[in-house]
């Protein structure tokens, strides 16, 4: 019962499910019972702490997320300790190191289309339009169906005065949630978006 791989796979479904306490001592179990030699479910279990943790305690799930990544795994297994800490230090404001945490994921992994979604919101808030436009536009193609990239796209386009393809953004992010069935989602974007442009007609 306190093998650490078990406690921390369980403690992600526990986590998926909205359990959070239940996660919780599941996840001190593990770590409790964790070896020396057991660094990768040392990571796993440190990952799941800093998601359980960041919304009531965000900066529980920081120390969290950074004692996650100072441990000797594969870089490619800390992708999701970075993005999360990237996440969790935009909502804090530290726009430097969210940055930073940002531009390293896209580095390590630029086939990871959220990072670069992720990185498009750090430089928006940084005031970077043209740094976030690019991002976005990245992030579009390697997931051309993801509605909150267009969205955010047109978004960043209207701020730095391109209305065309603000126009084209917003019209596409509607398209793809109207086909992705999630309508009340399309019809709200709609309203919000027809207040700053002129929509191609749908």
């Amino acid at each position: 019962p306190d093998a650490p791989y078990a406690c921390a796979k369980l403690a992600g479904l526990e986590l998926s499910e909205g359990r959070t306490e239940r996660a919780l001592a599941l996840l001190r179990r593990g770590l409790a019972a964790c070896g020396p030699d057991a660094v990768a479910e040392r990571y796993e279990l440190l990952l799941h702490l800093g998601l359980a943790r960041s919304g009531a305690d965000p900066q529980q799930a920081r120390r969290h997320y950074r004692e996650a990544l100072a441990l000797p795994v594969d870089p490619h297994l800390s992708l999701g300790a970075l993005h999360n800490l990237a996440v969790l230090e935009l909502g804090l404001g530290d726009l430097e190191a969210a940055l930073e945490l940002a531009l390293r994921v896209t580095d390590l992994a630029p086939e990871f289309a959220l990072g670069w979604t992720n990185l498009g919101l750090i430089q928006r808030q940084r005031g970077a339009l043209p740094e976030a436009i690019a991002a976005y536009r990245r992030a579009i193609e390697r997931a051309p169906g993801h509605a909150e990239s267009h969205q955010n796209l047109a978004a960043a386009s209207l701020l730095a005065g391109d209305i065309e393809a603000a126009r084209q953004g917003f019209s596409r992010a509607i398209a793809l949630l109207r086909h992705q069935g999630r309508g009340p989602e399309a019809e709200a974007l709609l309203q919000r978006a027809a207040a700053l442009v002129r929509l191609e007609p749908s």
